[in-house]
């Protein structure tokens, strides 16, 4: 039989369970309110970010380093997050010239500003010369702008314009098959690329050239289908060790053996001008006949060492892209 001590040590403790639990449901009831008010201030916020927007009129004008430029507030707030999307939202502090409600003074050199604003307008980082490529990522950053790397690895920028030029608009490459991920086989190239439509290719040897080609169709190795494709074909070179800008080498009307082969025992092979064997990482029996297929445009012509400086050398990487 329990003392009367020992009841009143049990009465204690069971009231004590029962405020703790009572304490812990009114803390969660509180979480759960002040997360209900975040919300809502959240909510408020981001309205009043509407408000304080639509309250400019168009066109901005900005006073950069005493030079007076003027853009849409559609192209300041282009890209989330940015300084002109957090200036125009109120997220910082920065007061609009007296009397000009739209009119903003940025301390801040204005010698290359032309080139963010069209950054801005197209999202097109070809724009930026390399001559003042520092200059310009120094302002990128201080204007919270993030670029995003070119879709190829082995090229920047200003290498890839071309390659948009050629396929007729800045299409989007979608990365389906790299060779230092996916494997050098044949078949890892065929299981990644096959029936997947128009894809352009990449290729980069241990020497450092990049070259490749543009297959209208979808790549397609059953039954080792012999040649197919249409004049919608290219080929390219971008870097080369013999000075030559970047040029595209079309397809020759007439060729009944088609532009593109889809052999299961090699990888991409454009014709008789670009053939990439298996494993060509280790490999060196990758050949190229240029120009058989596809035209050679000068006089002064490389023949087949135009991709390539050597007859058997390797390759470092290949990329390949859907382009949607």
């Amino acid at each position: 039989m329990l003392d009367k001590t020992q009841i009143t040590v049990n009465q204690i403790t069971e009231l004590l369970e029962e405020a703790k639990e009572s304490y812990k449901n009114d803390i969660k009831e509180l979480n759960e309110e002040i997360e209900k008010l975040t919300k809502t201030r959240k909510e408020l916020l981001e309205f009043q970010k509407v408000v304080d927007i639509s309250m400019i009129a168009d066109p901005v004008t900005l006073v950069v380093g005493g030079v007076k430029f003027q853009a849409s507030k559609a192209t300041l707030t282009s890209i989330k997050g940015t300084y002109f999307d957090a200036m125009l939202s109120g997220d910082i502090k920065i007061t609009s010239v007296t009397g000009k409600p739209n009119t903003f003074f940025i301390d801040r050199d204005g010698t290359n500003f032309a080139y963010i604003l069209n950054y801005l307008r197209d999202h097109d980082a070809v724009i930026f010369p390399a001559s003042i490529k520092s200059a310009i990522e120094r302002e990128l950053q201080f204007y919270k702008i993030t670029i995003p790397e070119p879709p190829c690895s082995m090229l920047d920028h200003v290498q890839m314009a071309p390659v948009y030029e050629w396929l007729g608009s800045h299409k989007k490459l979608n990365l389906i098959y790299k060779a230092t991920k996916d494997g050098f086989e044949a078949k890892s190239f065929h299981d990644k690329c096959d029936g997947k439509g128009a894809t352009i290719t990449f290729i980069k040897s241990i020497e450092g050239e990049v070259f490749g080609g543009y297959n209208s169709q979808s790549w397609n190795s059953d039954n080792n289908q012999d040649g197919y494709g249409d004049t919608n074909c290219f080929i390219f070179t971008i870097i080369n060790n013999y000075g030559r800008e970047p040029t595209k080498f079309v397809a020759i009307p007439g060729f009944t053996d088609g532009y593109v082969y889809g052999y299961s025992t090699h990888g991409p092979m454009f014709g008789s001008d670009i053939q990439i064997c298996s494993n060509s990482n280790n490999d060196i029996n990758s050949y190229s006949g240029f120009p058989h297929h596809y035209h050679e445009s000068s006089k002064i012509s490389q023949g087949r060492y135009t991709f390539c400086s050597f007859d058997e050398i390797a390759m470092e990487e290949i990329e390949v892209f859907t382009t949607d």
